[in-house]
């Protein structure tokens, strides 16, 4: 099989989790620090979900060999394209047993959330497989009186055999006899089941692996090949494969690590009509400290931490991208020294884990070489008087029977009896037995800082930014606090559509001192806020970070045509060869003290400007219908000449140590105008994105 799509968010695990959101459902990107390999061991999705999956990855694969002008199929031996599947996890549903669909409601804080585990048997056995290599017995060679026989006889493996031989020193049929499941005739087929539970009972006792044997079995009327290819199977129960599959406790365990505290959790197993007459039976709740109806209903009193102000942005349909509504948001400060905020930040920290790839939970309360912290957050604003219930609670379930919706509908209505045995607050545990038995429902937090708490609004978490505050010394052209953007997280249903930009706006004008009015001095910080850092910026982030970098400096300069910004930007034509001159070293220390950017981001800023400027004289140049098109040509190749040698004289410098180690000159030019085209394809990402 061909695996060449491995994107995170196509993963098997991926496509068995779905989460919920104020009735947006959406699925997380990253799974591997939950699930190992990306999987959840021996089950699969359901086929709705991995159809779903399978689209998803065509529509990546037909994108990306629209760009590539050297996609090419892959073929096996006989020249026929191999299947391909949407990621590696995928190649292990060949050995899964059972399909799994794991579905979780969020709070609109996002403080708690509900749980619903789905599992169903792969496949019922069959009677008559109608191969060769797997052969069961059939219903009608046996009594009727008993049920249908999970016996299955199957080839067993050759290339194992010789290896047992080889390791014991005994030949292949000493080494197969020597087996519980060994390569025998009929005659000693009944003696071999019998020793394998422990002596013939008629009566169908249970032998060692907990399944009795069948009557028919033991009273000899079981019919079974003489061939001496063929194995026996006993069946093995739940967990007892040869690769144990992975139980329902510790699917909810390991999913839990990336979630808010747990407060219901419910199991729904479908076993082929064996629950049709007891409908309880077919469904469990692992965890029941509160209903999903108040999962659902948990919004925030107030705003967490102090609000900066309040803007719009649009409500956008998930799957279409269309405009539903215009929503209201507030964007807020919290200080990690203050325990609201921080038992509130210990509940909802967790969700990173799905979106970020390297994501780790952050004790605000640190204080770690002079440093702290704070958390900008994103906050959607509703009317306390409106229902945002979701009364359709069999959505939580993915798509089962009517059967199995009924059972879930008869345990979600089951009362809060429990709530009054829990008096401590729920805190996010990856330990299962602690999230169970040590923890309870939180209450809800409320700031004391936001002026927003008179009951007439309710507040859902749209997304935060983590900020780290700590002193350098050796910042110059002055020492001071460098504010450093670590973790942020916004919740899928509300991405591409701003509320990024307006936290990265947000972190410039708090250190610009835009907010020093309404927000309390702050004890730790060591002289004034000089620079604006991120840590270790994902491709998505890198691109927001140079819009908003390229849009400060564009308004600098816009403002003040006669700073060094603007002199090095402006003041030359762009058919002279001043203009390509980048910034000098020291006037971009003192450009960064400005706008608090670092200096490398000075100059990648200054690039972005100058493209801009260069890309609307290439369309002027294009308009003029009195030149020739031979000499517009040459001018626009002339111009894009000595665009790109300033570009990749600063690649140079930044990759000197990469380049230095390829082998000849040819080699390094390639690899150089390799970094060229795509800081090329990066800057016209940026500048095609949407303005402020």
């Amino acid at each position: 099989m061909s695996t060449e799509n491995e994107e995170p968010h196509l993963s098997s695990a991926a496509t068995c989790i779905s989460l919920r959101h104020l009735g947006k459902t959406f699925g997380p990107v990253y799974t591997h620090q939950s699930f190992d390999d990306e999987r959840i061991r021996g089950h699969q999705p359901f086929d709705d979900a991995i159809a779903r999956t399978t689209r998803a990855a065509e529509t990546l694969r037909s994108q990306r060999s629209s760009l590539s002008t050297h996609a090419q199929q892959e073929a096996d031996d006989n020249g026929q394209p191999l299947a391909r599947v949407p990621h590696k996890s995928f190649q292990h549903h060949e050995t899964a047993t059972h399909r799994i669909a794991v579905s979780v409601v969020l709070a609109p804080s996002c403080r708690t959330c509900a749980m619903t585990i789905q599992t169903e048997l792969k496949k019922r056995p069959r009677a008559m497989s109608g191969s060769a290599s797997d052969v069961s017995v059939s219903d009608s060679d046996v009594s009727s009186s008993r049920p249908s026989s999970p016996y299955v006889i199957r080839s067993p493996c050759a290339a194992k055999r010789r290896r047992l031989s080889r390791r014991r020193g005994e030949s292949d049929e000493e080494s197969c006899s020597s087996s519980p499941f060994s390569r025998m005739g009929s005659s000693s087929i009944l003696e071999r089941l019998e020793s394998l539970d422990g002596g013939a009972d008629p009566s169908g006792s249970a032998g060692r692996f907990g399944s009795p044997l069948p009557p028919s079995a033991v009273s000899g009327r079981m019919p079974l090949p003489t061939s001496s290819n063929t194995m026996v199977f006993h069946p093995l129960p739940s967990g007892k494969t040869r690769r144990r599959r992975m139980d329902i406790d510790e699917v909810m365990g390991r999913a839990v690590r990336a979630l808010p505290p747990l407060v219901r959790c419910d199991h729904c197993l479908s076993s082929f009509g064996d629950c049709a007459d007891n409908s309880a039976s077919a469904v469990s709740s692992l965890v029941q400290l509160r209903s999903v109806d108040h999962v659902e209903n948990d919004y925030l009193d107030a705003p967490i931490g102090t609000v900066l102000h309040e803007y719009q942005r649009p409500i956008k349909d998930i799957t279409s991208g269309a405009t539903i509504e215009m929503g209201d948001f507030v964007l807020c400060l919290a200080d990690g020294k203050d325990p609201v905020a921080t038992e509130y930040h210990n509940q909802v920290q967790n969700l990173a884990l799905w979106f970020i790839e390297n994501a780790s939970n952050v004790d605000l309360s640190a204080n770690e070489d002079g440093g702290y912290w704070k958390v900008l957050y994103v906050f959607r604003k509703h009317a306390a008087e409106k229902d945002h219930t979701d009364t359709h609670r069999d959505r939580v379930m993915p798509p089962s029977s009517p059967l199995l919706k009924r059972a879930v509908e008869t345990f979600y209505s089951t009362s809060e009896t429990l709530l009054s045995l829990f008096s401590r607050r729920l805190s996010p545990r990856s330990n299962l037995e602690e999230a169970i038995r040590g923890s309870n429902a939180p209450t809800r937090a409320e700031s004391s800082a936001s002026p927003e708490k008179n009951g007439s609004f309710r507040y859902s978490l749209v997304g935060y930014m983590t900020l780290h505050h700590f002193f350098s010394q050796y910042k110059k052209p002055t020492a001071g606090t460098v504010m450093r953007m670590c973790q942020v997280v916004v919740l899928p249903p509300y991405q591409r559509t701003g509320h990024g930009k307006v936290m990265m706006y947000g972190v410039h004008d708090i250190a610009g001192g835009m907010y020093d009015g309404i927000l309390a001095p702050c004890a730790e910080q060591r002289g004034d806020i000089v620079e604006v850092d991120v840590e270790d910026p994902a491709i998505e982030f890198t691109s927001l970070r140079d819009r908003v970098d390229y849009e400060i400096i564009r308004d600098s300069i816009a403002s003040d045509s006669r700073s060094l910004l603007g002199t090095n930007a402006i003041g030359s034509s762009v058919f002279h060869s001043d203009f390509y001159l980048p910034l000098a070293a020291n006037d971009a220390i003192i450009a960064s003290a400005t706008a608090k950017i670092s200096p490398s981001q000075i100059q990648i800023a200054l690039e972005l400007y100058k493209r801009q400027v260069l890309d609307e004289q290439i369309e002027r140049l294009t308009g003029d219908k009195k030149k020739k098109l031979t000499a517009k040509r040459k001018s626009i190749a002339k111009l894009e000449a000595m665009f790109e040698v300033m570009v990749k004289k600063r690649l140079f410098k930044l990759h000197r140590e990469d380049i230095s180690g390829c082998g000849g000159k040819n080699e390094k030019e390639e690899v150089l105008a390799y970094l060229y085209t795509e800081t090329l394809k990066h800057y016209r990402s940026v500048l095609g994105s949407r303005r402020r």
